[in-house]
């Protein structure tokens, strides 16, 4: 890789943002020629006169009379060395290895988000931003086609939990997670597609639950392992500073065990490793809005819906099952006066995930055996009417041996993973009179029982659900079972 001369990069450091510098320097531990581009000579203008000196000691600035002379020779030189040296993502993972290409294929995937590159969401313009056991690569989500990819590499990160895109920003983490990377695309929005990302920051223990919302990156801060002090941090991504921070303690029992977040423009939504860690907080000031118990404890139970047994199915298929009333479960019922055992045999109780579907206003909280829905949340919770939430129970109850994983929602649309894939319809659009739920439950039938096992990274647009999935081809060079994502249309199923 062609490093610029020493003499050349300290002529033009002049004209450098300070974050581009950083970037720069801690991601290629080098100045390298796919560092510069359009976003660091935006910060001057073209015209900028150079300095005589400069025009006859630096080669780069010998007959140029002008910055945006220098730029333009400098682009040429830069993509004459891409024609030869294929331009990566800007990436720079710890203690690196690169992997010989034949085990390429025995890598995993483990994260799967989804991005557009115009406003307008459109299905034909959408990106697939896979996080594997090895690298990052985006795939068209129309055509499947690998638009780019980092190169191959291992180090001691085993899984990573988060994987967030939004408006060309990238935040990816190390497992438990140790530190978060932040990456931002260096040529704007549709820069996703080309792979020009460049490292911005990391954070260190930054906790569990991260959401990132550009522009702001929030989550929660464990202060102390013996102290409940933790607090909800939110992050401007553009200048690095926090912009608003408050304790989580009063409103979370056991506030450490956050386990997702969520938030929009007026609230944050909060889940945690207990059933009663369900929450709604205003977002300027932290106060509860809505809780679970305290829902129960004024309104009662939720109303309860469960699916009765499947009609057969050819696989490869989504089927329509029958949604019917069902009792609340005793932790329901019990839920105000609940506490959790101090027993170190308990096994705890995860929420999920978490799921805001703006088209139809609900707000989504995925647990292991149940989806807690609630209607119109933002309205309720402004008027005067409490929110009525309900809870759609998944086969099995806790007693079943595969939990609940992941959930994206879209248009109305809301795509559960667990041993199988579930759509559920907020929106019906054909209901018959008989129907008591609200919602229309369909589930697919996979080509295979283990399809799904052990996957949780899940994507949806308005056409399709992009899903983690088993890939049973197995090979020589890679023996066991890999994992790749499927394209699964709401009326057919299309492997990408």
């Amino acid at each position: 890789m062609h490093a610029v001369p020493p003499e050349v990069l300290a002529a033009v450091l002049a004209w450098l943002d300070p974050w581009d510098l950083a970037r720069a320097c801690r991601v290629c531990r080098a100045w390298h020629a796919v560092c510069l581009d359009e976003s660091v000579w935006a910060h001057a203008a073209r015209d900028t006169p150079l300095d005589a000196a400069l025009q006859s000691t630096v080669p780069l600035f010998v007959g140029a009379a002008t910055l945006g002379d220098v730029q333009r020779r400098w682009h040429a030189r830069r993509h004459a060395w891409g024609r030869t040296h294929p331009i990566p993502p800007a990436l720079y993972p710890r203690r690196t290895v690169y992997r010989p290409p034949d085990a390429a294929a025995q890598t995993h995937v483990e994260r799967v988000a989804i991005e557009y590159v115009s406003p307008s969401h459109s299905p034909s313009q959408g990106i697939l931003i896979e996080s594997t056991s090895a690298n990052l690569r985006a795939l068209d989500a129309a055509t499947g086609a690998v638009l780019w990819a980092t190169p191959p590499v291992e180090d001691d990160v085993l899984s990573r939990k988060h994987l967030g895109v939004s408006r060309g920003w990238l935040l990816q983490d190390e497992y438990m997670p140790t530190r978060a990377h932040l990456w931002r695309a260096t040529r704007g929005h549709r820069s996703a597609a080309r792979g020009q990302f460049a490292w911005h920051r990391s954070w260190a223990e930054p906790g569990r639950a991260l959401v990132l919302a550009y522009p702001i990156l929030a989550w929660y801060v464990r202060r102390s392992r013996s102290k409940k002090d933790d607090q909800y941090v939110e992050t401007d991504v553009r200048t690095a500073r926090v912009v608003r921070t408050y304790p989580l303690d009063n409103t979370l029992h056991e506030a450490y065990r956050v386990q997702a977040l969520a938030l929009d423009d007026d609230y944050v939504f909060a889940a945690g490793q207990w059933r009663d860690n369900v929450a709604i907080l205003h977002r300027a000031s932290g106060r509860a809005a809505w809780t679970l118990p305290g829902h129960i404890r004024a309104h009662g139970a939720p109303v309860c819906y469960c699916s009765e047994t499947a009609r057969p199915a050819e696989r490869g298929a989504f089927a329509r099952r029958s949604v019917v009333h069902t009792p609340a479960p005793v932790w329901v019922q019990t839920l105000p006066d609940w506490r959790p055992p101090r027993t170190p045999t308990y096994t705890w109780y995860e929420w999920k995930a978490i799921a805001v579907d703006r088209a139809s206003h609900t707000l989504l909280f995925l647990g292991e055996d149940a989806l807690l829905v609630v209607p119109a949340y933002a309205a309720r919770l402004r008027g005067e009417a409490a929110p009525a939430p309900y809870l759609y129970l998944l086969p099995g109850g806790d007693a079943a041996p595969d939990k609940a994983r992941g959930i994206a929602a879209c248009d109305g649309r809301v795509a559960v993973l667990w041993r199988t894939l579930t759509l559920l319809d907020l929106q019906p659009r054909a209901r018959a009179a008989s129907d008591a739920a609200p919602l229309v439950v369909y589930d697919y039938a996979a080509p295979a029982d283990d399809t799904f096992a052990g996957c949780d990274g899940i994507a949806m647009d308005a056409t399709s659900i992009y899903a983690v999935v088993n890939d049973r081809c197995a090979s020589a060079d890679a023996p066991h079972a890999a994992r790749r994502v499927a394209g699964f249309h709401f009326d057919a199923i299309a492997e990408r």
